[in-house]
């Protein structure tokens, strides 16, 4: 773009302007109608896909039995299903270590909202106590909300946006749902990949200190 600003930051900086001119109008309105209100969600499933090439998926899950699935990173489902699974790590993870500064800093996670989807891309909300908010992936923000033991909510046009454009993807989606390997499989290769890493730091001291 001319003004050397990637789109998606052009994206997010339209939708806060939008938001705080929602806010504005609703003042000099007077109207008192609220908002509806983000959609309670739980994580219902995690799969990896059998066929090339290999994706991830998670699945949000609301009370009323609506999914909302939303396409990972591999190291983000291996981080949440080592959470799902209650896989032991060695040393703090990404997200652990992210929480850990949020408390030395004196802040504390409320809740996370995924709050947009456009253009099949899914923004989410980190909410602070005391009103503050913080942009992420979902991923890391429902890493981090499993973490700290914090609701996690969806956004009801989000919702619905994703049932609109739910068809087109409908291949995709099966192939996921089918798919054997679910959180506990990933959890299953963490562990070994830990035990090997712990096996060769053990042999490599062993061979140091003959």
């Amino acid at each position: 773009m001319e003004l050397g600003t990637a789109i998606s930051a052009v994206k997010t900086r339209l939708h806060k302007a939008r938001r705080a001119l929602q806010h504005q109008l609703h003042d000099i309105r007077g109207e008192h109608a609220e908002m509806p209100h983000p959609i309670p969600v739980r994580v219902a499933d995690l799969r990896r896909t059998a066929d090339e090439p290999v994706r991830h998926v998670v699945f949000l899950e609301a009370e009323d039995g609506r999914r909302l699935p939303i396409w990972i990173g591999a190291p983000e489902a291996v981080a949440l299903a080592c959470l799902l699974e209650d896989v032991e790590l060695p040393r703090p993870s990404t997200q652990q270590l992210a929480l850990a500064l949020l408390g030395a800093a004196g802040a504390e996670l409320r809740a996370v909202t995924v709050s947009r989807l456009i253009d099949h891309v899914f923004y989410a909300q980190i909410e602070l106590a005391g009103g503050g908010s913080v942009d992420a992936r979902p991923s890391d923000a429902l890493t981090l909300a499993l973490l700290a033991g914090v609701p996690v909510a969806v956004e009801p046009a989000v919702l619905d946006e994703a049932a609109r454009t739910e068809p087109a993807l409908r291949d995709e989606l099966d192939a996921a749902l089918a798919a054997p390997d679910d959180a506990g499989t990933l959890a299953s290769e963490a562990r070994a990949r830990i035990a090997a890493s712990g096996a060769e730091a053990a042999a490599l001291a062993k061979r140091l200190r003959a």
